[in-house]
This record gives C-alpha cells, structure tokens and sequence, in this order.
C-alpha cells in the first residue's frame, strides 16, 4: 500500500538484436532484427517485493510460396484444355496470410485465352498450333514463386480414307 510498482522488459536471449519500444511499460512493441525464437523477462518490483515472468516469441521468416503449374501436356487447337496447378504457402505475412495467384503465357506462336486467368485451375485455349509456356505464378504479398508447364498444341486428327479402285482387265478387248 502506497508504493509505485515498477516494471522492466528485458530480452534474455535470441539469435539477434531487439528493440523493445518502451521497456518500462507493462503493454509494449518490440522489433527484432533476425527471425528466430526470443525469450524476454517482465519485472516487476514495489520497492520491497519483486518478480519475473518470461514469454518466449518465435519469430518467423517468410518464405515464397511453392508452385506446381502441373506437368507438362497436349492439347488440341480449336478446344480448351483444363489446367490445375498447386500453391503451397507458409501463411506468412501477417496480415493478410494469403497469396494470389496468376497464370501467364511465356512464350508461343499465338495468343493464349484463359478462362480464369487469377485461380489455380482455369481452362486455356490457343489460336496457332505449336509449343507453348505457360507460368502460373503466387503472390503473397511479401514474396513471389512461379512454375512454368509446356503446352504442345496440335492440330485436330483428321481421318484419311485411302480410296482403291479396283480394275478388271480383259483380253483381246
């Protein structure tokens, strides 16, 4: 009774520096310089009793999103071939914990529609026939992967009928 409690923040350890924003505050901010696990210790004193708590925060790295186009395919001019690809995220950052993701052409013959250009499946179709790289690539704020498949576009199969005559010769006509 009647006495002031005083309270100080301390880091204790970590793989790197901190800077914590207002040491003698019980609500504060900290900055740190590496990703990593940190232990600091809150104080707390009146002058005659004291103790300590500590909390320990794990700080992680983002990391970019790992992509799969898909493998490589086949597909017929005047169709649409269907396309799923695969983004794997680590969650990070925070906000907003999510990525997008596009699908582009790199390189080929002729011009390339998607049919959901920003989704991880989409249909595609192609005006010219040939080879064809598509990127489908994420995005999550922070940093970007991508993934490249190859498209080999051919022309429909068409049907040939060889037709034979037959021919019946005679003699002495």
């Amino acid at each position: 009774t009647g006495s002031t409690l005083n309270t100080t923040w301390t880091l204790l350890s970590g793989p790197g520096t901190a800077n914590i924003t207002t040491p003698t505050a019980l609500t504060t901010q900290v900055t740190v310089t590496t990703a990593g696990q940190y232990q600091f210790q809150l104080r707390a004193t009146d002058g005659t009793l004291a103790t300590t708590d500590t909390v320990t925060i794990t700080v992680a790295t983002n990391t970019a999103p790992t992509v799969n186009a898909g493998v490589d395919v086949v597909a017929t001019l005047g169709s649409t071939r269907s396309l799923t690809g695969v983004v794997v995220d680590d969650g990070l950052p925070i906000p907003p914990a999510a990525y997008t993701v596009a699908w582009s052409k790199v390189s080929g013959p002729g011009t390339v529609t998607f049919s959901a250009p920003n989704a991880q499946t989409t249909n595609v179709g192609f005006t010219t026939k040939g080879l064809y790289v598509l990127r489908l690539t994420a995005d999550d704020g922070a940093a970007t992967g991508s993934d490249d498949l190859v498209v080999d576009v051919r022309a429909p199969d068409r049907v040939e009928t060889n037709v034979v005559g037959m021919w019946t010769f005679t003699e002495g006509s």
